[in-house]
């Protein structure tokens, strides 16, 4: 492994990867994290977790019996300004979908709310799933690094860089009323946009 974090680390390829497997799982190890899903669900039964004030808009005691996903990510972008995005929304963005992907309706930065029965997980791929990609890929990226490194081309690449929370809610509403009753949503991986689906036949 490098000896310093690089840009690199933070793209999700190798070096994260790397990264991760060698730093960071063996050092906090559980069962919520080492399903690396992009968040860590977790059961909130117990209710002393509850919050008298509400001020997240929910009593937490009012979701005590649900699943609860966490994220937690930093994010570092050079230019911090690029063609169709800025770090903000790649913030944002970023944060939002890693809770979307699992299901989750957020509730605030970070946390969201999973419902009962909903089991979205790259546990659960398998060899044949159909893989759904929400839009290109690599414009992003190609955004990002020709605006880095002032490379021009005929034509206008911009980030899609956006929240899919709505995109995959609609995904999970239409499992949930079997408009879709010969597939299933099995597991969901946020790459910031597009968002990529496997679906079971």
């Amino acid at each position: 492994m490098e000896d310093k974090i690089l840009l690199a680390h933070g793209s999700g390829g190798k070096l994260s990867h790397e990264l991760i497997a060698t730093v960071f799982r063996p050092a906090f190890s559980n069962p919520a994290l080492d399903a690396l899903d992009d968040s860590a669900v977790l059961s909130m039964a117990d209710s002393r977790w509850q919050m008298a004030d509400g001020t997240i808009g929910y009593r937490l005691s009012a979701i005590s019996q649900q699943r609860l996903a966490f994220t937690t990510d930093s994010y570092v972008v050079k230019p911090l300004f690029f063609p169709g995005g800025d770090i903000g929304r790649l913030a944002v963005s970023g944060t939002v979908n890693d809770l979307a992907v699992m299901g989750a309706t957020p509730l605030t930065a970070g946390v969201g709310v999973v419902p009962q029965g909903l089991d979205i997980s790259a546990a659960n791929a398998r060899p044949g799933d159909v893989v759904i990609v929400s839009g290109p890929i690599g414009d992003h990226g190609i955004a990002v690094v020709s605006q880095r490194e002032g490379l021009a081309f005929q034509t206008t690449i911009e980030s899609d860089v956006a929240p899919l929370n709505g995109l995959v809610a609609a995904m999970v509403k239409s499992q949930a009323s079997g408009v879709k009753r010969q597939t299933s949503t099995v597991y969901m991986r946020c790459v910031i946009r597009p968002a990529a689906a496997w679906r079971r036949r």
